[in-house]
């Protein structure tokens, strides 16, 4: 007869004889001869089905697949064969002890058996802690549900699957408003507090952390620029008070009866070059105010014709014309009865500093053209001359294009442009520097409070 038998590790065919040889296969013992219970005159050997395996080769075999003893059972319970079996391991078992063990444990040790023929059982034992064996039992009601059970579990999976979807996706939108709001407020400039909780917690921790960082640096800017415009107004006052008192003296020489023509005009050149510190100092502290928003505007409605008339009439009046200079005003018929709204002592200001440009940058005389147009939205109001122009430089540097260290001179034409950007309207050059265009938007009064909050703000602050 031929046992075959299959472990988890190994795979071999033996052959049984009883007491005769077959012909044709070669005897290889693989063991003690064993002694069944009916006698010793039977003999009970294990073959190889080969003609040229041999018992080494069998047990290297087992030895391979990490067995750790063998043995084999007759009928009766007998250990007819036997590998490597511990003093432990009974030689004898009943059918009760056999039906126990076969399918579990045999002294701890892990065993699997195969029946072979005449009743024969075949028993591998692996070591302890190897292998671990297990025998599940389920009802056959349940298993014939099977089918059922996984195609409800299945519908079950596409229903949870979208609600626990939608439901992660919820929390997540809603955890993520509130670091919109909060970014959102630190674009403006503005103080947030995010709770820091949640399934973003650490994002809104950084997001405060940030917003601390933002909120410290704008307080040393706004610390900075409030000294730097409060001691610009300083040194502006404290100079305008001597300043004054030269102005005042030059006058008296000047009318003094008594003076001489030569000291009279030294008289004369003081009181103007006065004047002219007096500017300079009321531009650069101008500018400084509206470069830190520190000058709020004062609005009001105008006419842009009649407010374009008043400044080219107070030329005239102050004498500031020489028969050198000639100035002209042309306004279109629809600018007539326009209505704009802005801050008319800082527009006259603006177009004063254009036009008196012309004049001291041109000592020999020129002619100076003064007009203004519809245009869009709003009106465009052009000084030009027929003199040297404005250099390029100077263009460059009101246009920040340049930022060298050796800059002209350009306070007059930079208020001129700080007082456009306030109105929400820009100022711009012709490309020979010989006209200057300042373009206001018509807009409401609403509007343009909306636009300089910060100014307005900022100087109620500092009343």
């Amino acid at each position: 007869m031929v046992v075959i038998f299959h472990t988890p590790q190994i795979s071999t065919a033996y052959g049984y004889e009883r007491g005769v040889e077959e012909q044709g296969v070669k005897k290889s013992y693989l063991g003690p001869e064993a002694v069944p219970a009916g006698g010793k005159d039977t003999k009970v050997h294990l073959i190889i089905c080969s003609s040229h395996n041999s018992g080494e080769d069998v047990e290297r075999r087992l030895k391979e697949g990490g067995c750790e003893f063998a043995f084999l059972l007759d009928e009766d319970g007998n250990r007819v064969w036997s590998w490597q079996v511990p003093g432990e391991i009974p030689e004898k078992y009943s059918a009760g002890e056999i039906a126990s063990f076969v399918r579990w444990y045999l002294n701890d040790y892990p065993v699997y058996s195969w029946k072979c023929h005449d009743g024969m059982l075949f028993v591998a034992a692996y070591p302890k802690g190897v292998f671990a064996r297990t025998n599940l039992f389920w009802p056959r009601k349940q298993l014939e549900g099977l089918g059922n059970m996984a195609a409800i579990m299945f519908l079950a999976n596409l229903i949870l699957v979208p609600v626990l979807t939608l439901f992660f996706g919820w929390r997540f939108f809603k955890a993520l408003k509130p670091v919109g709001k909060g970014i959102e407020a630190l674009a403006q400039g503005q103080k947030i507090n995010l709770e820091e909780k949640g399934i973003l917690g650490d994002l809104k921790r950084k997001i405060n952390r940030a917003g601390t960082i933002l909120e410290t640096q704008k307080e040393a800017l706004e610390k900075r620029d409030s000294t730097r415009t409060e001691w610009i107004a300083g040194v502006s006052h404290d100079i305008r008070t001597p300043l004054s008192l030269i102005m005042g003296y030059a006058d008296q020489m000047q009318q003094d009866v008594h003076m001489d023509e030569k000291n009279r005009k030294l008289a004369e050149m003081m009181r103007e070059q006065s004047i002219f510190i007096r500017n300079l100092i009321e531009d650069l502290n101008l500018t400084s105010k509206l470069t830190y928003h520190a000058r709020p505007l004062r609005l009001q409605e105008y006419c842009p014709a009649a407010l374009l008339r008043k400044i080219t009439a107070g030329f005239y009046d102050s004498g500031e014309l020489t028969e050198n200079y000639s100035l002209t005003l042309e306004v279109a018929a629809g600018l007539e009865r326009e209505k704009y709204v802005g801050d008319t002592v800082l527009l006259e200001r603006l177009f004063k500093n254009l036009i008196g440009n012309s004049i001291r940058h041109n000592p020999d005389g020129c002619r100076i053209r003064f007009s203004a147009w519809q245009k869009e939205e709003g009106f465009v109001a052009a000084v030009s001359d027929d003199g040297s122009g404005i250099p390029e430089a100077v263009r460059k540097k009101v246009q920040a294009e340049t930022t060298s260290d050796q800059e002209p001179h350009v306070m007059g034409i930079l208020v001129a442009a700080k007082i456009a950007q306030a109105h929400e309207g820009s100022l711009s050059f012709s490309e020979d520097g010989k006209t200057v265009f300042v373009y206001l938007q018509n807009l409401s009064r609403q509007s343009i409070l909306e636009k300089n909050s910060k100014r307005v703000s900022y100087d109620d602050k500092n009343r």
